[in-house]
């Protein structure tokens, strides 16, 4: 699949609480938002039968014109309805927020949401800490470099 272990594990931990939802839910096909996407569309590697909308900043300049990809600052999704979207995700955007707007963020994500928001973020404990550290050593072990 060409992906780093780290963000796999993130898809990976998405995808299966995706299909508990479509399965609790007895949905076919989830209306699915994420936010902070970039360029290489991985979760849709994941989750490939959904309608994933992407989102970010700025729309990469390199993005299919068939994939749904719309610029959209998450701290203000005025543009988009509320629970105009069945799931609303996000990988590794909550820690690049600046504190006084990581409120709105929450709310924001939520209020278009219908039925989850998904965020996954690191956030500092002791055990996390040792988690990366040791999954930077790993990487370092395999490639000669500290991973990006």
């Amino acid at each position: 699949m060409g992906i780093p272990f780290d963000q796999y594990q993130r898809y990976r931990n998405i995808q299966n609480i995706v299909e508990k939802i479509k399965e609790l839910y007895n949905i076919q096909e989830l209306k699915i938002l994420e936010i902070g996407s970039n360029e290489q569309l991985n979760l849709g590697k994941f989750i490939p039968n959904e309608d994933i909308t992407y989102s970010d900043l700025e729309i990469p300049k390199i993005i299919n014109e068939n994939v749904k990809f719309i610029s959209a600052d998450a701290t203000n999704l005025s543009e988009i309805k509320s629970k105009e979207f069945d799931i609303v995700i996000s990988s590794d955007v909550f820690e690049h927020i600046p504190n006084e707007k990581r409120k709105e963020f929450f709310y924001e994500t939520t209020r278009v949401a219908r039925l989850a928001s998904i965020h996954c973020f690191p956030f500092g404990n002791d055990e996390n800490i040792d988690a990366e550290i040791r999954t930077n050593e790993y990487y370092k072990a395999l490639y000669g470099k500290d991973h990006i």
